[in-house]
């Protein structure tokens, strides 16, 4: 091909070439951002600073294909129809349809001698934009995506406040110098050291989780989002500041917490107490590296066995060990196709995020494409993208492998072994109830549980439609003040948005402590809009009664009004509060907030 530069090809790209080669039409290895910008946005500035990004980094430049069964990667001069602005101002609903294309691109596999990146701009008013950003995993990763997105904000910027991006202040590293250093170091001692590491690993057992064998499925999953809660994220960092616990860095402790947490978890649900998970490497521990676009991740098998009757403590000791192996061992080059069988479930922590947007902030959301890996089961990726401190797990769940039911619910019981660790790490791990009294039974559980809830109209769903059909008609009245149905979701809808940039979302409870009122309306709508159940926190129950409530259902934040706000206050209550009174500025209806589905018996408090 003419204006193409053969490169070398990693061993990580290799395995993503396998992997995609035996599922040609499954968006497996789409890694999609969607990214709200909440801004009247220059449309021809903005295609100006992506196609400026692309035309500086080699990594989004190459093609694969098929060279006599060998696979090829060639850096083109130019990669033509990279970026696309599709203006929806002027049709019918436009977030709808805005939604609609997404869920469709996203699951829309690449063709990979074209090129591995698609970037869209899509116009729904001329305050809200949304930016996908859809990448096929074989030539970059999600620290690549937050590089993109910052390089992007960076030359947009420049591109306002002048006709022509401005000539480059400093070179950005190429991918192609990473790749020949790989190569260069295949036969180097410490390569071979660390793929003599991971060999031993390579013939561990894939596990049986919930009495489900493992075995290769179609591939279809599901993911399900849960904010961890400042609560429990403040917990996690003080663990990991604590000196007996300590380790090279807090994101290693961190990422060693989730590790100690999971091989519990799975100890439980396999009923084994040797467990084997993959865990990723960033390879990203040098300047270069970090502000390089391109693919370094790898992943790795993780070994633990894990006694019952020892402690989260004594656990975490052995994974520190683990995880330090990890960043000794887990070299560019080291992961093989064996390695990489090893397991059916993955630890993926994420320390990298997202910031503001030519001085505007923004909500990024990683999309579901709807597929996994066959062999896998599991898969733990644990974020925070909008740099809140505040930890999201987004789980994607095999379901061929699980029922609805049982997928519904694996979240809760990680969750409870997490607690338990952040309650008390001296206590032993077999000690705390794995399933609720609401699912007690799960783990006998064989036969799928049809759901009699799906495709059931929602509150907000029925209240949008009449919002639709009379926005401007009374929908509340109090103390002479009257609120029309447009603007009670526009009020609904900034204190979501307010939640959900504290990291509240699907899995999260936060508590309403309010007189009736206006606002005490519009605090219900906003959590069932921000994808959260509420739970009440009745101003005339004794104040005892107000605290066991809380600390039962580890409530994200409390929405508070003036009475509420003393009520708590009087109560000993610590939970961060959210004053009602200090109401957020009406805002554009929002459509990235994530769907609100019919309560259970079980979501019931």
């Amino acid at each position: 091909m003419a204006g193409a530069e053969n490169i070398p090809v990693s061993g990580s790209q290799a395995l993503f070439w396998a992997g995609a080669r035996l599922s040609p039409s499954s968006p497996l290895y789409n890694m999609a951002f969607r990214i709200d910008l909440y801004q009247e946005l220059n449309e021809r500035a903005f295609a100006a600073a992506v196609e400026r990004v692309v035309a500086e980094s080699d990594a989004l430049r190459t093609v694969f294909s098929d060279a006599g069964g060998a696979l090829q990667a060639r850096v083109l001069d130019a990669l033509a129809d990279v970026h696309e602005t599709i203006d929806l101002r002027a049709v019918e609903a436009p977030k709808r349809q805005a939604e609609a294309w997404i869920q469709q691109r996203v699951r829309r596999p690449f063709d990979l001698s074209t090129g591995s990146l698609s970037s869209t701009l899509l116009l729904l008013d001329e305050s809200h934009s949304v930016w996908l950003l859809n990448q096929h995993h074989i030539s970059t990763d999600a620290w690549s995506a937050s590089l993109i997105y910052a390089r992007v904000a960076l030359y947009y910027r420049q591109l306002c406040q002048s006709a022509e991006v401005p000539a480059a202040t400093e070179q950005w590293p190429l991918f192609a110098s990473h790749l020949q250093r790989e190569t260069a170091a295949q036969d180097s001692r410490r390569l071979l050291q660390a793929r003599a590491h991971w060999q031993h690993r390579e013939q561990r057992s894939h596990l049986s989780l919930y009495g489900h064998p493992p075995g290769n499925s179609d591939g279809q999953a599901r993911r399900l989002t849960v904010a961890l809660g400042q609560q429990r994220c403040d917990r996690l960092r003080a663990l990991a500041q604590r000196s007996d616990l300590r380790l090279l860095s807090e994101d290693q402790a961190l990422f060693t917490l989730f590790a100690t947490a999971l091989a519990a978890y799975l100890s439980r649900v396999a009923d084994s107490e040797s467990v084997t998970f993959g865990a990723t490497t960033s390879n990203r521990l040098g300047a270069d590296e970090q502000r390089t676009i391109g693919l370094f991740v790898e992943l790795f098998p993780l070994v633990a066995e894990v006694d019952l009757t020892a402690s989260y403590l004594d656990l975490y000791r052995a994974l520190s060990e683990e995880s330090s192996a990890l960043l000794f061992y887990g070299l560019p080059g080291a992961s093989t196709p064996a390695s990489a069988r090893a397991f059916n479930v993955i630890l993926n922590y994420l320390h990298m995020g997202f910031g503001a947007f030519h001085g505007h902030e923004t909500q990024v959301r990683w999309l579901d494409n709807g597929a996994m890996d066959p062999a896998h089961a599991l898969r733990f990726n644990i974020h925070d993208f909008a740099n809140s401190g505040c930890f999201v797990l987004s789980l994607d769940v095999n379901t061929d492998r699980f029922d609805a039911h049982l997928c519904e619910r694996i979240p809760a019981h990680f969750l409870r072994v997490l607690d338990a660790l952040l309650e008390d790490c001296n206590a032993p791990i077999g000690a705390v109830p794995l399933a609720g009294e609401d699912d007690a039974s799960i783990l006998d559980r064989t036969e799928p549980v049809p759901s009699s809830l799906a495709g059931l109209p929602t509150v907000i769903s029925l209240f949008d439609e009449q919002v639709a059909r009379q926005p401007e008609a009374p929908a509340l009245e109090s103390e002479g003040v009257m609120v029309s149905y447009a603007l009670l979701r526009q009020r609904s809808e900034a204190l979501a948005q307010v939640l959900a940039q504290r990291g509240v979302g699907v899995g999260s409870l936060v508590g309403i402590c309010a007189r009736r009122s206006l606002e005490l309306v519009t605090a219900v709508f906003a959590v069932l809009r921000a994808g959260a159940a509420f739970v009440p926190l009745e101003p005339a129950l004794p104040r005892k009664r107000l605290q066991l409530i809380v600390e039962d259902t580890e409530a994200a934040c409390i929405l508070v009004d003036e009475t509420g706000a003393s009520i708590i206050q009087e109560a000993g209550i610590t939970i961060s509060c959210l004053s009602l009174k200090d109401r957020p500025e009406p805002v554009p209806p929002r459509t990235d907030l994530p769907p609100v589905y019919p309560a259970a018996p079980a979501d019931v408090y």
